[in-house]
C-alpha cells in the first residue's frame, strides 16, 4: 500500500534527520489536538519533569499561553 497520507514526526540529529512516528488510515482518526501532535515527538511536551538534550533550548511549560481575554488591547 502507497503512504498517501499519515502523520509523521522526525527528529534532527546533527545532519541527520530522522522520521521518529508515522500513523496512517484509520490510526490517524485520533490524532486531533495540539497535545496529541506534541506527544508524537521526540521531545514530548518538555514538561518540567522531562529530560533535554543538552544546549536544547527549554521554556518553563506553557509560558506562550494566553486565555482569550488575557491578551493586551489592540492598537
Amino acid at each position: 500500500m502507497d503512504e498517501w497520507h499519515g502523520t509523521n514526526a522526525f527528529v534532527r540529529d546533527g545532519g541527520q534527520i530522522y522520521r521518529t512516528y508515522f500513523v496512517d488510515l484509520r490510526g490517524d482518526e485520533a490524532m486531533g489536538s495540539t497535545w496529541s501532535y506534541l506527544d508524537i515527538t521526540a521531545l514530548g511536551r518538555q514538561e518540567e519533569w522531562e529530560d533535554s538534550p543538552e544546549g536544547y533550548p527549554q521554556t518553563p511549560p506553557y509560558v506562550w499561553w494566553n486565555y482569550h481575554d488575557a491578551y493586551g488591547k489592540t492598537p
